[in-house]
Formats: structure tokens, C-alpha cells, sequence
């Protein structure tokens, strides 16, 4: 006969792996997005115009590609 501390500690081991699991998905979108980031911003073109005090600021698609290439995103 299985006692109740039995089930409470199957219980927590299940509660364990699932919060683990969640933790290390958090984790791992946390730091694609962090390299999808870095890409976006190392591969952009800036042009500024200084009569209408504006900037416009766009990727460049080439780079953007490459980098994610290189960082085994895509």
C-alpha cells in the first residue's frame, strides 16, 4: 500500500519537470530573439536629412540574411 507522501512526491517531481521545461523555453526564445536583435541592428542603413531633421533607418537585406545564416537562425 502506496502512502499519500508517495503521490505528493510524484506530484512535485512532475511540477519540477514542467516548470524546468517552461524555464528552459523562456530561456532559449529569450536568446534567439536576442541574436535576431543583433542581426537587425549590425545590418541597417542610416540616412540622415538634416533640413527636415529626420533620420530614416532601414536593414539591409543582404547582411541581415547572412547574419542570421551565420548565427544557424534560418
Amino acid at each position: 500500500m502506496t502512502s499519500n507522501f508517495d503521490y505528493y512526491k510524484i506530484i512535485n517531481y512532475l511540477f519540477i519537470a514542467v516548470i524546468s521545461a517552461l524555464i528552459f523555453w523562456q530561456v532559449s526564445s529569450y536568446i534567439r530573439n536576442q541574436a535576431i536583435d543583433g542581426c537587425a541592428k549590425n545590418s541597417n542603413y542610416a540616412q540622415e536629412f538634416p533640413n527636415d531633421f529626420a533620420k530614416a533607418t532601414y536593414p539591409i537585406a543582404d547582411h541581415y540574411e547572412k547574419c542570421l545564416e551565420d548565427k544557424e537562425i534560418k
